[in-house]
Protein backbone atom coordinates (compact mmCIF):
# COMPACT_ATOMS: atom_id res chain seq x y z
CA UNK A 1 0.00 0.00 0.00
CA UNK A 2 2.92 2.36 0.65
CA UNK A 3 4.14 1.91 -2.91
CA UNK A 4 1.02 3.57 -4.27
CA UNK A 5 1.42 6.58 -1.96
CA UNK A 6 5.04 6.96 -3.02
CA UNK A 7 4.14 6.85 -6.72
CA UNK A 8 1.39 9.41 -6.22
CA UNK A 9 3.91 11.80 -4.68
CA UNK A 10 6.40 11.17 -7.47
CA UNK A 11 3.80 11.81 -10.16
CA UNK A 12 2.56 15.00 -8.57
CA UNK A 13 6.05 16.43 -7.97
CA UNK A 14 7.82 15.26 -11.12
CA UNK A 15 8.45 18.08 -13.56
CA UNK A 16 11.33 16.41 -15.44
CA UNK A 17 12.63 12.90 -15.97
CA UNK A 18 14.81 11.59 -13.16
CA UNK A 19 18.51 11.35 -14.21
CA UNK A 20 19.85 7.83 -14.45
CA UNK A 21 22.73 8.75 -12.13
CA UNK A 22 20.28 9.29 -9.29
CA UNK A 23 18.82 5.82 -9.44
CA UNK A 24 19.39 4.11 -6.10
CA UNK A 25 20.71 0.55 -6.46
CA UNK A 26 19.50 -0.29 -2.97
CA UNK A 27 15.96 0.64 -3.91
CA UNK A 28 16.18 -1.56 -7.01
CA UNK A 29 17.27 -4.50 -4.87
CA UNK A 30 14.40 -3.90 -2.45
CA UNK A 31 11.98 -3.73 -5.39
CA UNK A 32 13.28 -7.05 -6.70
CA UNK A 33 12.98 -8.65 -3.26
CA UNK A 34 9.43 -7.35 -2.88
CA UNK A 35 8.54 -8.66 -6.34
CA UNK A 36 9.89 -12.13 -5.53
CA UNK A 37 7.95 -12.33 -2.26
CA UNK A 38 4.85 -11.00 -4.01
CA UNK A 39 5.10 -13.63 -6.76
CA UNK A 40 5.51 -16.39 -4.15
CA UNK A 41 2.37 -15.11 -2.45
CA UNK A 42 0.50 -15.12 -5.77
CA UNK A 43 1.58 -18.71 -6.52
CA UNK A 44 0.50 -19.78 -3.03
CA UNK A 45 -2.93 -18.20 -3.45
CA UNK A 46 -3.43 -19.76 -6.88
CA UNK A 47 -2.60 -23.14 -5.35
CA UNK A 48 -5.07 -22.47 -2.52
CA UNK A 49 -7.83 -21.62 -5.02
CA UNK A 50 -7.05 -24.77 -7.01
CA UNK A 51 -7.26 -27.05 -3.96
CA UNK A 52 -10.54 -25.56 -2.74
CA UNK A 53 -12.15 -25.63 -6.19
CA UNK A 54 -10.95 -29.14 -7.03
CA UNK A 55 -12.31 -30.90 -3.93
CA UNK A 56 -16.03 -30.58 -3.31
CA UNK A 57 -15.54 -31.32 0.37
CA UNK A 58 -13.88 -27.91 0.65
CA UNK A 59 -16.82 -26.03 -0.91
CA UNK A 60 -17.80 -24.48 2.42
CA UNK A 61 -18.91 -20.94 3.22
CA UNK A 62 -15.60 -20.13 4.86
CA UNK A 63 -13.59 -21.35 1.89
CA UNK A 64 -15.79 -19.39 -0.52
CA UNK A 65 -14.79 -16.24 1.36
CA UNK A 66 -11.16 -17.36 1.18
CA UNK A 67 -11.35 -17.83 -2.60
CA UNK A 68 -12.75 -14.34 -3.09
CA UNK A 69 -10.19 -12.95 -0.67
CA UNK A 70 -7.41 -14.66 -2.64
CA UNK A 71 -8.67 -13.27 -5.98
CA UNK A 72 -8.77 -9.73 -4.59
CA UNK A 73 -5.37 -10.11 -2.93
CA UNK A 74 -3.75 -11.49 -6.09
CA UNK A 75 -4.98 -8.48 -8.05
CA UNK A 76 -3.80 -6.07 -5.35
CA UNK A 77 -0.30 -7.61 -5.22
CA UNK A 78 0.03 -7.58 -9.02
CA UNK A 79 -0.99 -3.93 -9.21
CA UNK A 80 1.30 -2.99 -6.32
CA UNK A 81 4.49 -4.59 -7.62
CA UNK A 82 3.85 -3.34 -11.17
CA UNK A 83 3.20 0.33 -10.37
CA UNK A 84 6.88 1.37 -10.16
CA UNK A 85 7.97 -0.39 -13.39
CA UNK A 86 5.05 1.19 -15.23
CA UNK A 87 5.81 4.62 -13.79
CA UNK A 88 9.50 4.26 -14.68
CA UNK A 89 8.69 3.21 -18.24
CA UNK A 90 5.99 5.80 -18.89
CA UNK A 91 7.20 8.88 -17.05
CA UNK A 92 4.88 11.24 -18.90
CA UNK A 93 1.65 9.61 -17.78
CA UNK A 94 -0.91 12.17 -16.68
CA UNK A 95 -2.05 12.36 -13.09
CA UNK A 96 -5.54 11.25 -14.11
CA UNK A 97 -4.25 8.05 -15.75
CA UNK A 98 -2.09 7.27 -12.74
CA UNK A 99 -5.02 7.92 -10.42
CA UNK A 100 -7.24 5.44 -12.22
CA UNK A 101 -4.44 2.85 -12.43
CA UNK A 102 -3.49 3.16 -8.77
CA UNK A 103 -7.09 3.26 -7.58
CA UNK A 104 -7.50 -0.37 -8.63
CA UNK A 105 -5.28 -1.85 -5.87
CA UNK A 106 -6.92 0.37 -3.26
CA UNK A 107 -10.33 -0.95 -4.30
CA UNK A 108 -8.98 -4.51 -4.16
CA UNK A 109 -7.49 -3.87 -0.70
CA UNK A 110 -10.97 -2.70 0.28
CA UNK A 111 -12.23 -6.16 -0.72
CA UNK A 112 -9.35 -7.93 1.02
CA UNK A 113 -10.14 -6.31 4.37
CA UNK A 114 -13.88 -6.74 3.97
CA UNK A 115 -13.59 -10.49 3.30
CA UNK A 116 -11.47 -10.86 6.43
CA UNK A 117 -14.17 -9.05 8.38
CA UNK A 118 -16.71 -11.54 7.05
CA UNK A 119 -14.51 -14.47 8.13
CA UNK A 120 -14.27 -12.93 11.59
CA UNK A 121 -18.03 -12.45 11.78
CA UNK A 122 -18.56 -16.07 10.71
CA UNK A 123 -16.39 -17.24 13.61
CA UNK A 124 -18.25 -14.89 15.94
CA UNK A 125 -21.59 -16.38 14.97
CA UNK A 126 -20.21 -19.92 15.16
CA UNK A 127 -18.79 -19.41 18.63
CA UNK A 128 -21.47 -17.35 20.33
CA UNK A 129 -24.65 -17.37 18.19
CA UNK A 130 -24.79 -20.75 16.46
CA UNK A 131 -28.57 -20.63 15.94
CA UNK A 132 -28.63 -17.71 13.44
CA UNK A 133 -25.38 -18.90 11.81
CA UNK A 134 -27.10 -21.01 9.16
CA UNK A 135 -29.35 -18.08 8.25
CA UNK A 136 -26.28 -15.84 8.01
CA UNK A 137 -24.53 -18.31 5.70
CA UNK A 138 -27.54 -18.52 3.42
CA UNK A 139 -26.80 -14.96 2.30
CA UNK A 140 -23.14 -15.69 1.46
CA UNK A 141 -23.55 -15.20 -2.31
CA UNK A 142 -25.41 -11.94 -1.85
CA UNK A 143 -22.83 -10.69 0.65
CA UNK A 144 -19.97 -11.48 -1.75
CA UNK A 145 -21.75 -9.81 -4.67
CA UNK A 146 -22.41 -6.73 -2.52
CA UNK A 147 -18.76 -6.51 -1.47
CA UNK A 148 -17.56 -6.60 -5.09
CA UNK A 149 -20.17 -3.99 -6.06
CA UNK A 150 -19.06 -1.72 -3.22
CA UNK A 151 -15.46 -2.22 -4.35
CA UNK A 152 -16.36 -1.06 -7.86
CA UNK A 153 -18.08 2.02 -6.44
CA UNK A 154 -15.06 2.62 -4.22
CA UNK A 155 -12.78 2.47 -7.27
CA UNK A 156 -14.81 5.02 -9.23
CA UNK A 157 -15.07 7.36 -6.26
CA UNK A 158 -11.39 7.16 -5.29
CA UNK A 159 -10.18 7.59 -8.88
CA UNK A 160 -12.42 10.61 -9.39
CA UNK A 161 -11.34 12.27 -6.14
CA UNK A 162 -7.68 11.53 -6.86
CA UNK A 163 -7.90 13.19 -10.27
CA UNK A 164 -9.11 16.30 -8.42
CA UNK A 165 -6.05 16.09 -6.12
CA UNK A 166 -8.14 15.11 -3.11
CA UNK A 167 -7.22 11.42 -2.96
CA UNK A 168 -6.28 11.60 0.71
CA UNK A 169 -9.98 11.96 1.55
CA UNK A 170 -10.70 8.48 0.24
CA UNK A 171 -7.45 6.52 0.52
CA UNK A 172 -6.21 7.64 3.89
CA UNK A 173 -9.46 7.59 5.80
CA UNK A 174 -11.66 4.79 4.49
CA UNK A 175 -9.10 1.96 4.52
CA UNK A 176 -7.75 2.80 8.02
CA UNK A 177 -11.31 2.94 9.37
CA UNK A 178 -12.14 -0.41 7.77
CA UNK A 179 -8.96 -2.00 9.09
CA UNK A 180 -9.60 -0.51 12.55
CA UNK A 181 -12.99 -2.24 12.57
CA UNK A 182 -11.24 -5.53 11.79
CA UNK A 183 -8.66 -4.98 14.55
CA UNK A 184 -11.38 -4.23 17.11
CA UNK A 185 -13.36 -7.32 16.06
CA UNK A 186 -10.38 -9.68 16.19
CA UNK A 187 -8.93 -8.29 19.42
CA UNK A 188 -12.36 -8.12 21.08
CA UNK A 189 -13.20 -11.73 20.20
CA UNK A 190 -9.85 -12.91 21.54
CA UNK A 191 -10.46 -11.05 24.82
CA UNK A 192 -14.00 -12.47 25.17
CA UNK A 193 -12.73 -15.97 24.34
CA UNK A 194 -9.94 -15.76 26.92
CA UNK A 195 -12.30 -14.45 29.62
CA UNK A 196 -14.82 -17.24 28.97
CA UNK A 197 -12.08 -19.85 28.94
CA UNK A 198 -10.68 -18.51 32.24
CA UNK A 199 -14.12 -18.65 33.87
CA UNK A 200 -15.23 -22.04 32.59
CA UNK A 201 -11.92 -23.84 32.17
CA UNK A 202 -12.44 -24.90 28.57
CA UNK A 203 -12.85 -23.61 25.05
CA UNK A 204 -16.48 -23.55 23.91
CA UNK A 205 -15.53 -23.34 20.24
CA UNK A 206 -12.36 -24.02 18.28
CA UNK A 207 -10.22 -20.91 17.90
CA UNK A 208 -8.56 -22.27 14.76
CA UNK A 209 -10.63 -20.25 12.27
CA UNK A 210 -9.95 -17.03 14.19
CA UNK A 211 -6.22 -17.51 13.56
CA UNK A 212 -6.65 -16.55 9.88
CA UNK A 213 -7.91 -12.97 10.46
CA UNK A 214 -5.50 -12.69 13.41
CA UNK A 215 -2.55 -13.44 11.14
CA UNK A 216 -3.92 -10.97 8.62
CA UNK A 217 -4.09 -8.21 11.25
CA UNK A 218 -0.51 -8.92 12.36
CA UNK A 219 0.84 -8.80 8.78
CA UNK A 220 -1.07 -5.61 7.95
CA UNK A 221 -0.39 -3.74 11.18
CA UNK A 222 2.77 -1.95 10.00
CA UNK A 223 1.01 -0.75 6.85
CA UNK A 224 -1.85 0.53 8.99
CA UNK A 225 0.64 2.53 11.06
CA UNK A 226 2.32 3.83 7.89
CA UNK A 227 -0.89 5.52 6.81
CA UNK A 228 -0.70 7.78 9.85
CA UNK A 229 3.10 8.28 9.75
CA UNK A 230 3.97 9.89 6.44
CA UNK A 231 7.73 10.26 6.90
CA UNK A 232 9.70 7.02 6.84
CA UNK A 233 12.53 5.46 4.92
CA UNK A 234 12.15 3.55 1.67
CA UNK A 235 13.58 0.44 3.38
CA UNK A 236 11.03 0.69 6.20
CA UNK A 237 7.93 0.75 4.05
CA UNK A 238 9.43 -1.93 1.80
CA UNK A 239 9.79 -4.09 4.91
CA UNK A 240 6.18 -3.41 5.86
CA UNK A 241 5.05 -4.45 2.36
CA UNK A 242 7.20 -7.58 2.54
CA UNK A 243 5.41 -8.62 5.73
CA UNK A 244 2.08 -7.85 4.06
CA UNK A 245 2.98 -9.94 1.00
CA UNK A 246 3.99 -12.86 3.24
CA UNK A 247 0.46 -13.16 4.56
CA UNK A 248 -0.80 -15.47 1.76
CA UNK A 249 1.94 -17.95 2.70
CA UNK A 250 1.09 -17.62 6.40
CA UNK A 251 -2.59 -18.07 5.62
CA UNK A 252 -1.86 -21.25 3.64
CA UNK A 253 0.26 -22.65 6.48
CA UNK A 254 -2.52 -21.93 9.01
CA UNK A 255 -5.03 -23.78 6.83
CA UNK A 256 -2.72 -26.80 6.56
CA UNK A 257 -2.11 -26.77 10.32
CA UNK A 258 -5.65 -26.26 11.59
CA UNK A 259 -8.08 -27.32 8.85
CA UNK A 260 -8.03 -31.12 8.74
CA UNK A 261 -9.99 -31.35 5.47
CA UNK A 262 -7.78 -28.83 3.69
CA UNK A 263 -4.68 -30.57 5.02
CA UNK A 264 -5.84 -33.96 3.75
CA UNK A 265 -6.66 -32.57 0.29
CA UNK A 266 -3.36 -30.69 0.16
CA UNK A 267 -1.34 -33.82 0.90
CA UNK A 268 -3.44 -35.82 -1.54
CA UNK A 269 -2.40 -33.43 -4.32
CA UNK A 270 1.30 -33.21 -3.49
CA UNK A 271 1.58 -36.97 -3.07
CA UNK A 272 1.20 -37.08 -6.85
CA UNK A 273 4.35 -35.00 -7.37
CA UNK A 274 7.25 -37.15 -8.65
CA UNK A 275 9.70 -35.71 -6.10
CA UNK A 276 7.38 -36.20 -3.09
CA UNK A 277 8.11 -39.36 -1.12
CA UNK A 278 6.23 -38.84 2.16
CA UNK A 279 2.82 -40.51 2.33
CA UNK A 280 0.24 -38.71 4.43
CA UNK A 281 -2.04 -40.92 6.55
CA UNK A 282 -5.24 -39.21 7.61
CA UNK A 283 -5.79 -41.72 10.42
CA UNK A 284 -2.88 -40.23 12.35
CA UNK A 285 -4.64 -36.96 13.24
CA UNK A 286 -7.73 -35.78 15.03
CA UNK A 287 -10.38 -34.11 12.93
CA UNK A 288 -11.27 -30.95 14.80
CA UNK A 289 -12.26 -28.90 11.79
CA UNK A 290 -13.58 -25.40 12.46
CA UNK A 291 -15.35 -25.42 9.11
CA UNK A 292 -17.60 -28.21 10.33
CA UNK A 293 -19.34 -26.10 13.00
CA UNK A 294 -22.44 -26.22 10.81
CA UNK A 295 -22.50 -29.49 8.87
CA UNK A 296 -21.98 -29.13 5.15
CA UNK A 297 -23.47 -31.59 2.62
CA UNK A 298 -21.49 -34.80 2.57
CA UNK A 299 -19.01 -35.11 -0.23
CA UNK A 300 -18.73 -38.16 -2.42
CA UNK A 301 -15.76 -40.41 -1.80
CA UNK A 302 -14.05 -41.74 -4.88
CA UNK A 303 -10.85 -43.38 -3.66
CA UNK A 304 -9.16 -40.06 -2.95
CA UNK A 305 -9.88 -38.51 -6.31
CA UNK A 306 -11.81 -35.30 -6.86
CA UNK A 307 -14.73 -36.13 -4.55
CA UNK A 308 -12.50 -36.63 -1.56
Amino acid sequence: MDYEDHVFKEVKNASAPIPESEVDITQDCLDILLTIVGLLGIITEIFLIYIICYYRKLHTTINIYLINWSIANIGAIVMTISCFPIYSTFKNLSLMVMCFYLSIPFALYFNVIFFMIMLTLDWWFSAFWPNPLQKFREYTKYIIATIWALSAMYFVTSASLCSLSTYYLIFHYTLPVLFTILIVLVAGLHVIRIIKKHKTGFEYYSVNLLYIPTGFVCCWFMNWINIFIQYYSYAYYTLSDLILFMHPILNFVLLVMYDADFKACFFKIIEGFPCFCFKYHRSNESFNNANAAIPEPSALVDNGERYF
